[in-house]
């Protein structure tokens, strides 16, 4: 049985969140994401990802997530933009909320609780932080879609 980190659904659901639903769309071009988890020290290293708005749009579908969200809401309040998202992967349902601000066109940053029932490989519920910043047009070697990982994995988030 092949094991996915339990953090996966979440990093999935940040990726295509971060311009779903009501919320701006994100600046076309490459993104860098730092994300901390609120019980380990430090943060990971940052992950790249080239988009577009096809594939910003793209990633706000729930078959591209390997997830089925039952139900998630997005709603603006002030400078905040609310989030609640429910989602099964496999047989478990994590439970997502946060918000997200910023201007989505240089940078954003996100603040996301999410809750697993049943736990997920034992794990709490989860207080993630995330920052993005646009660093500049995508190099000539990624295509949108493209996401650069810590461990310097390639990963085509569609097709």
């Amino acid at each position: 049985m092949p094991h996915t980190s339990p953090l996966l659904p979440l990093l999935l659901l940040v990726a295509g969140t971060a311009s779903a639903g009501e919320l701006p769309a994100r600046r076309p071009g490459l993104w860098e994401t730092t994300v901390s988890i609120a019980s380990m020290a430090g943060s990971a290293p940052a992950m790249r990802m080239c988009i577009d708005a096809a594939t910003d749009d793209l990633l706000s579908r729930d078959e591209s997530r390997g997830q089925r969200c039952q139900r998630v809401e997005v709603r603006r309040e002030g400078e905040r933009y609310r989030i609640r998202a429910v989602c099964r992967l496999a047989a478990t349902t994590s439970t997502t909320e946060g918000f997200f601000e910023g201007d989505f066109n240089r940078r954003y940053h996100g603040e996301l609780q999410t809750h697993y029932t049943p736990a997920q490989h034992g794990m709490a519920p989860t207080k993630v932080l995330l920052d993005g910043r646009w660093l500049g047009p995508c190099p000539a070697d990624l295509r949108p879609g493209d996401m650069l990982l810590p461990d310097g994995r390639r990963v085509q988030l569609h097709p």
